[in-house]
């Protein structure tokens, strides 16, 4: 714990001593109060792939950008899980973890638009600007979309826009 009443990250990846990283509270929305977490770093390359898993993840549909930001507290929420990998990219490319990553379409990002409010939103996740309303929820589904079943052992943390978020 530092001084400033942040505490420090667990680990160091491997990005951490090539690229340079940006430290700022990470937050999470616990009804009406925001708790500041430890402090987050991230890169560049962080951002991207952020932006890149929340592009592809509403790539169908029509959602806010609160919305579409849960998935990255998603990711983020495993981040700081013993089960997952301790990179936001290795999460999001953690096998059968995101549809995406393994649907066999192309992953460029060719709508602009829709590149460029994925970018935003993935930096406001990292920055902690944009409300986390699914407290430490680890998975979520799209009920109406998905046939899958693995919820049913999970304990419920909320239904936020079509998506239905978990934690274990």
């Amino acid at each position: 714990s530092s001084t400033t009443g942040y505490t420090s990250r667990s680990y160091l990846s491997f990005s951490d001593f090539y690229e340079q990283k940006v430290e700022v509270p990470y937050q999470v929305q616990v009804g009406n109060y925001v708790q500041l977490q430890a402090k987050l770093k991230y890169s560049q390359k962080d951002v991207d792939m952020m932006a890149k898993n929340l592009y592809f993840e509403y790539r169908n549909e029509k959602a806010s950008d609160i919305e579409i930001a849960q998935i990255g507290y998603v990711v983020l929420n495993r981040l700081k899980s013993k089960g997952f990998p301790n990179t936001i990219p290795d999460v999001i490319w953690q096998p059968s973890q995101f549809s995406w990553t393994h649907d066999g379409k192309s992953d460029k990002m060719t709508d602009r638009d829709a590149k460029e409010r994925a970018e935003r939103i993935a930096k406001a996740v990292l920055e902690g600007t944009i409300p986390n309303r699914i407290g430490k929820a680890n998975h979520y589904l799209n009920k109406r979309i998905s046939k899958a079943s693995w919820w049913k052992d999970m304990k419920f943390v909320a239904k936020f826009g079509e998506h239905s978020y978990y934690e274990y």
